[in-house]
């Protein structure tokens, strides 16, 4: 998957492509020659790009694989950091690889739930986001892929977790998914669920109740956090009358940079859990073109 609409879920016409382009390098330009004289042309292009992609992808993944896990200490008693946040690919809104400046920031929470999540994808790279996380900065990583195998949502903890499901949503355009988690930390268990719900509205309506299905199942999900890509509409108000929704839908935006500014990436903290809602921190830090969603929780009385 490269993020072309026309070649989502058809990766043999990519290789289709692929191989009729090398084909066409090998074969000889003039139009009328001996047998004899054929001979296969090294594709010399295509070679040499194919190394500096390998060499640059090489030196991406050495330097993150060594880079420093840091993240903040984990302390009994305190307010667990849960955050949401759609990465963008992996990309910077300038276009630039950010997968160690994101895997590091995911290091100083509790939990992140990620939208957006490259694992060795074509157009970033490679970069493979999970194993970044987990290999790199020693963090627990639940991912479910909604195309191919590289391209989905994810939960990241220092803590111990286990996938309880992983759905791919009824879609029409781009395939979505999420994934449901269960985090052991200091302050007990806690179900949590990431998810990314499309860009048509209907889309997002049906999406709404596949994703309360799966939350609302026991062991109902605590938390769920996500891109619900809609300020107003139906998802906002399917998924709000079961959980509190931080921020507020339409009071603080969190995307999308160089556009109309909106609130659609959510903390939901599901009503009567005993869960409470310390503080919430929107924090845009030229990472993703969405903000990190940060709310601090603790166990009411």
């Amino acid at each position: 998957y490269i993020g072309l609409w026309p070649l989502t879920d058809r990766m043999e016409l990519v290789y289709a492509v692929l191989a009729c382009l090398v084909a066409s390098l090998l074969v000889p330009s003039a139009s009328h020659v001996k047998l004899e004289e054929l001979r296969p042309q090294p594709p010399r292009l295509w070679l040499g790009l194919l190394v500096l992609v390998a060499a640059l992808h090489g030196a991406a993944l050495a330097a993150a694989l060594t880079a420093y896990p840091g993240g903040a200490p984990a302390l009994e008693g305190r307010p667990l950091a849960v955050a949401s946040y759609n990465v963008h690919q992996g990309f910077t809104p300038g276009g630039e690889l950010n997968a160690v400046e994101v895997a590091a920031l995911a290091s100083t929470l509790d939990v992140v739930c990620m939208q957006e999540v490259d694992a060795g994808r074509a157009s970033s790279a490679f970069m493979d986001l999970p194993l970044l996380l987990k290999t790199a900065y020693g963090l627990n990583v639940a991912y479910a892929p909604a195309i191919e195998g590289v391209y989905g949502v994810a939960v990241a903890s220092r803590y111990p977790l286990a996938v309880l499901e992983a759905v791919k949503l009824p879609s029409r355009g781009e395939q979505r998914a999420a994934v449901k988690v269960l985090v052991s930390t200091p302050a007990g268990e806690l179900v949590v669920t990431s998810f990314h719900l499309g860009l048509d509205p209907d889309e997002r309506r049906v999406q709404a109740r596949a994703l309360l299905d799966l939350a609302m199942r026991e062991p109902r999900a605590l938390v769920v956090c996500g891109d619900l890509n809609e300020e107003r509409g139906d998802a906002v108000d399917a998924l709000g009358r079961h959980y509190e929704l931080h921020p507020r839908p339409g009071s603080e935006p969190t995307c999308c940079y160089g556009e109309e500014p909106k609130t659609i990436d959510y903390v939901g903290v599901l009503r009567g859990s005993g869960l409470r809602v310390v503080d919430v921190v929107v924090a845009w830090l030229d990472y993703s073109d969405h903000a990190a969603v940060v709310a601090l929780l603790e166990r009411g009385d």
